[in-house]
């Protein structure tokens, strides 16, 4: 190739911060995203030395916020399932297409 990426790395850069910016909503009070928010987990070192807890809590929360889908123009949000029943609208038949997602996947997150 001849270098330069075009506009990929720009558009990258703005994903990154868009989801940065949704993950930092999710534990935020009053944000404009969520209607609520979640607690920030603070475990002392010596209750969990092998991070355990935090992992077990954050990989959680990951997954409910990765979850989110604002651009399938069914509705404003929606939140995939994985491998869920076929989604009725408006006389129309939408699946998730395997866009499944558990918890496990996130191990290597």
């Amino acid at each position: 190739g001849g270098g330069g990426d075009g506009g990929a790395a720009s558009v990258w850069e703005a994903a990154c911060g868009l989801w940065e910016r949704r993950w930092q909503q999710a534990f935020q009070p009053g944000n404009a995203h969520f209607s609520g928010n979640l607690p920030t987990l603070r475990v002392d070192a010596k209750d969990d030395p092998s991070g355990d807890l935090e992992r077990v809590y954050y990989s959680s929360a990951l997954a409910v916020v990765a979850m989110e889908r604002t651009n399938l123009n069914l509705f404003d949000r929606v939140f995939v399932i994985s491998e869920g029943q076929p989604i009725m609208h408006k006389g129309a038949t939408f699946t998730n297409g395997g866009a499944g997602q558990f918890t496990w996947d996130l191990s290597c997150a």
